[in-house]
């Protein structure tokens, strides 16, 4: 088993890790998987910062589940989901 340094801490009720989706890269061959997990475990990767899986070296970042529409600046929606009727608001002064 790999990372075993990370792992050893962790209780088994407390590995618990679902997929939630992924995202493309830059690179065709790879993608960012964005992965839910118990809070402990997220502490000890988040703490370890990368993971080895398989012979690859994958890179452990915080993934805010928090959007913002570049349109109306509300929460919970991108730009192409907005159903705001006005024009944009200008993201740096919060004016239209």
């Amino acid at each position: 088993m790999q990372n075993k340094n990370i792992t050893s801490s962790i209780a088994e009720e407390d590995f618990r890790v679902k997929e939630k989706y992924r995202r493309r890269a830059r690179n065709s061959h790879e993608e960012h998987v964005v992965l839910q997990v118990s809070p402990k475990l997220w502490s000890a990767l988040t703490t370890a910062g990368k993971i080895h899986v398989d012979l690859q070296k994958v890179y452990v970042e915080d993934q805010s589940p928090l959007v913002q529409c570049t349109r109306c600046l509300g929460f919970g929606h991108g730009r192409r989901n907005c159903e705001s009727k006005e024009s944009e608001i200008c993201i740096v002064e919060g004016i239209t």
